[in-house]
């Protein structure tokens, strides 16, 4: 599985790893939900959005930093596709803290899709590699060739 990240989810994903305090688990504990996961897994991870065809998106739980589980954690928007193996970040906000969001609308969910989409399109989604030395996730911006 390919995994790809908006520019949007980029930009979250940074704003909680600058509030190491509250938040430092982060790298870690989304590494850990995902970076393992096989295809069917990842197909099937979390609650279920909308399914239409080989596209599925869902809203994933990762455990809050502060040892509360699953439910003070982290929630994550994702997109699959199926077809071309391709895992799509959205979006990502904590359920605590500074940055705590209760949830998100559909509205937001369109605009998601359709930022991913134009960012496909134009070449300019973020590739996400986990490197398990050091423990880190990292999000590169570099030309990808639609599939």
């Amino acid at each position: 599985m390919e995994f790809l990240a908006t520019e949007h989810f980029v930009y979250r994903y940074r704003l909680l790893l600058k509030k190491r305090k509250q938040y430092g688990c982060i790298d870690q504990n989304f590494r850990d939900q995902f970076a393992d996961a096989g295809n069917e897994t990842l197909w099937n991870m979390g609650y279920q959005l909308f399914l239409k065809g080989m596209f599925r998106s869902a809203k994933v739980r990762i455990k809050s930093c502060s040892g509360h589980g699953d439910s003070s954690g982290f929630r994550v928007i994702s997109l699959v596709n199926k077809e071309t193996n391709r895992y799509y970040f959205l979006d990502i906000y904590p359920k605590t803290g500074k940055y705590a969001q209760a949830s998100f609308d559909k509205q937001e969910l369109k605009e998601f899709l359709i930022e991913r989409k134009e960012e496909e399109e134009a070449g300019t989604l973020f590739s996400v590699e986990f490197d398990f030395e050091e423990e880190l996730v990292h999000m590169v911006q570099k030309k990808l060739v639609s599939k």
